[in-house]
């Protein structure tokens, strides 16, 4: 399970990429402020909170409770979209990162429905975020 986690974390970051380029105009600032702060004596910190912490807490929140308590009042795929549509306006800021993080959402939705297994969308969240933190570093 842990390989298909990371592979579907793979896809997602390639498709979240191209999704922002296709729909954003200029990158956000608050991956040049992530950059920096990581660059700073809290880089340690933000490191852990923002790609370990943060997945875990979220993948708890949106796919295990929010997720959970829509599929039994909603249809499956109705409830998936309004979860992901807060998950995404949670993060995003622009058009192009909200459609992305929406669609990482679906991603993640999809690997627990699979799974059975919120461990699974957990790493798979994780994977994202450090593949994302390290494209950062190296673009910024």
């Amino acid at each position: 399970m842990a390989v298909k986690a990371i592979v579907v974390a793979i896809i997602l970051v390639l498709l979240e990429m191209v999704i922002a380029v296709l729909f954003s105009k200029q990158p956000e600032s608050e991956n040049y402020e992530i950059v920096q702060l990581i660059r700073s004596p809290l880089g340690i910190l933000t490191l852990v909170s923002s790609n370990i912490v943060s997945p875990i807490l979220e993948e708890l929140l949106f796919r295990g409770v929010i997720q959970s308590v829509l599929r039994e009042a909603l249809p499956g795929v109705l409830a998936i979209i309004l979860t992901n549509i807060l998950f995404a306006l949670g993060h995003g800021y622009q058009l192009g990162s909200t459609l992305g993080i929406f669609v990482v959402g679906c991603g993640c939705s999809w690997l627990l429905i699979k799974t059975k297994n919120l461990s699974v969308p957990i790493l798979s969240h994780m994977t994202i975020n450090w593949l994302v933190t390290l494209i950062n570093l190296l673009a910024i």
